[in-house]
């Protein structure tokens, strides 16, 4: 369906900000956004290396692994990207090779690998088992982390808030339309003999 080629694109096309403050040299140079480049902040606020860091696993993460879990979670989000728009997907042709279409539009991409990476982070936070400063605030915010990631609505079933889940998945459905595009059926015309 597609080769390794693809990933590989997708996974240079959004890097990260340089944070500030104590962070502000953990990121390796290949990872940080330049002024022109796209980066997983823009996505989302909560999307920050500040938050990925005190919420990845290992308390004691040197700048080297820390560099390695980000590319991880960048890898991760590609390969999501690429199972929900490719291998999930019913109305492709499985036996083609969808590396020159993946390459050519690559940059519909962005929106959703940025989505993902909201929804890794939001995910990482809910669930972190760190013992850190940060722990409390983020047990007393799981309620506002889960609206943020799934949405809200009232006991009518009205929406009053919308996830980043489900602007990820809406991401995933305008990226197939852009790459496999239905066929509009064209109105049935009778002739009426006279």
């Amino acid at each position: 369906m597609y080769s390794d080629k693809s990933p590989d694109i997708l996974s240079r096309r959004i890097k990260w900000h340089a944070p500030l403050g104590e962070y502000a040299t953990i990121l390796n140079p290949e990872i940080t956004a330049g002024e022109n480049d796209k980066a997983y902040q823009d996505a989302h606020k909560l999307v920050t290396i500040e938050n990925i860091h005190s919420t990845q696993p290992n308390s004691k993460i040197s700048k080297e692994d820390f560099n390695i879990y980000l590319k991880r979670l960048n890898k991760a989000c590609v390969d999501k990207v690429l199972e929900d728009v490719f291998d999930l997907n019913t109305s492709i042709d499985n036996t083609k090779n969808y590396d020159s279409l993946i390459e050519a539009n690559q940059s519909i991409f962005d929106t959703s690998l940025k989505h993902y990476m909201s929804i890794q982070v939001i995910q990482g936070m809910m669930t972190s088992v760190r013992q850190n400063g940060n722990e409390r605030s983020l047990k007393d915010s799981y309620p506002h982390l889960k609206v943020e990631l799934v949405g809200s609505k009232n006991d009518k079933g009205k929406v009053l808030s919308v996830g980043v889940d489900f602007i990820y998945q809406k991401s995933i459905e305008a990226v197939k339309n852009v790459l496999f595009p239905k066929k509009k059926e064209q109105p049935k015309v009778e002739f009426i003999d006279l």
